[in-house]
């Protein structure tokens, strides 16, 4: 038996949108075990960083319900941040660095003058550079040939939903949904009362006798 093989992926995944999908996809085909580490996991909230860790990891196991998917936070410098993740790879994946492969999309902004990793200065480097001295292998990808962009999403979702498997996009569109508000469906009012946490993800009303009492997030109307 071939000995098992993971390719790991990091991202924010704000939100998780179909070009981290493809890199995804790229692991399987690769023949790879994929893990997913969600980074930024202290932050939610922002601007920058709007979704919890757990809705993001949500969205990620929505698509893929068979994948690992761990959280990991920043730390302030990037040894430290290095240490949490190699030692988190070593409890949680496997212990031997060698079989792992990083699946990394740098972007030319990413790229350093300068930075210190371990006391020794390097330049004109990606931060992906640690993963390769640390013995593991580093393959470049970019994230399909669409121009995804988080940010487009996070601004305008109904306008961006094209870049979105649907299962995340009724999950984000739930998400403005509140417990306790609402809803005009079919001119008879229906308010939330809860979520169905299903790979549809569909929306729990309390309403009239004979209507159904789960719904997409696009079925519900005007808020009343």
């Amino acid at each position: 038996m071939d000995k098992e093989k993971f390719g790991i992926f990091i991202g924010r995944f704000q939100s998780f949108h179909l070009g981290h999908q493809s890199v995804i996809d790229q692991i399987i085909t690769d023949g790879l075990t994929p893990i997913i580490f969600v980074g930024s996991s202290q932050e939610f909230n922002t601007e920058k960083n709007p979704y919890h860790v757990q809705d993001r990891m949500k969205m990620i196991q929505l698509v893929y319900p068979d994948i690992k998917v761990f959280a990991i936070q920043d730390k302030s410098c990037w040894d430290e941040w290095h240490t949490l993740l190699t030692n988190s790879i070593k409890l949680v994946v496997t212990t031997e660095l060698s079989d792992i492969t990083m699946y990394c999309h740098d972007k030319e902004e990413d790229r350093h003058d300068k930075f210190t990793f371990r006391g020794k200065d390097y330049f004109n480097e990606f931060y992906s550079k640690m993963y390769e001295i640390d013995g593991m292998s580093v393959k470049e990808l970019v994230i399909s040939d669409i121009p995804v962009r988080a940010k487009l999403i996070r601004e305008d979702l109904e306008a961006n939903k094209h870049f979105l498997d649907p299962r995340v996009y009724r999950f984000l569109s739930s998400m403005s949904l509140k417990v306790g508000t609402t809803y005009s469906i079919n001119a008879i009012p229906c308010t939330i009362v809860g979520y169905n946490y299903d790979s549809d993800y569909s929306i729990k009303v309390e309403s009239p006798k004979g209507l159904p009492m789960s719904y997409r997030p696009g079925q519900l109307k005007e808020r009343l």
